[in-house]
Formats: structure tokens, sequence, C-alpha cells
């Protein structure tokens, strides 16, 4: 699927419908960052025992997020969390997400916006990793 697709693709989902598309869409994305087979991916094993380290984390945790808009803490891909914790709690957020209101602020954000959200989120990893959080 093409970049920033996954999102809208999955609107309109819930419960069940939307974890099993998340889940076929992840094992895909994990197979990619992990370079492997997806046939070979469990979605109910720790990431961590498939292989994941510090680089595939960051690297899996930033298409979840450019593609979702869904913030996954680092620390927990590392700790082991399985891609099946992760789709419940995407779809749990995005289901979330989807009963707000909306409000001009769904509105896309400008560059700037962006860039000062990326800034506030590395800075809160830094606190966290500062603090023994992760």
């Amino acid at each position: 699927m093409p970049a920033g697709q996954l999102k809208a693709a999955l609107q309109g989902l819930s419960g069940e419908a939307l974890q099993q598309a998340l889940t076929q869409a992840l094992v895909d994305a994990l197979a990619a960052t992990l370079q492997s087979d997806a046939r070979q991916l469990s979605p109910q094993r720790p990431l961590i025992e498939m292989g994941m380290d510090s680089l595939m984390a960051a690297e899996f945790r930033s298409g979840i997020r450019r593609e979702l808009g869904v913030d996954i803490p680092f620390g927990r891909l590392l700790e082991g969390a399985s891609l099946q914790d992760v789709v419940e709690t995407i779809a749990r957020k995005l289901e979330q997400a989807a009963s707000l209101p909306t409000t001009p602020s769904d509105a896309p954000a400008t560059p700037a916006a962006q860039t000062l959200d990326q800034v506030s989120t590395e800075a809160f990893f830094d606190m966290e990793m500062e603090s023994g959080q992760l």
C-alpha cells in the first residue's frame, strides 16, 4: 500500500475488523523492517525475540507515527511487546480518536507545527531515557 494511505483504508473499521486489517499491515511493515518473510512472523511473539533492535524499533515506530498518527512508546517495542500488543494499542487509540468530535484542529498541521511536534516527541523521549522510564 502506498505511503499515507493506510489510515484512510482503516477509516470506518472498528473492533475485530480494524485489528485484522492493522495486523496484516503491520506484519508487512515489520517484515520489511526486519528484512524477513511476513509468513514467518507471529503476531503473538515478542518483537525483540523476532530480532528487533533499537534502530529497527525506531524505524518501525516512525512508520507507525507517519502512517497512522499514533505514537507507540519506544521502550514498549523493546521490552517484550508483541505485534498483537502494538495492534491493540493502535486500534484503541484510533477508535478513541474516531469517537471525538471533529474540530478545526483536525485540519492538516502546518510544516511548522509538524516540526514542533517532532521536537516535542524527541524531547519527551529524552526525558524518559534520562529518568530511566525506558
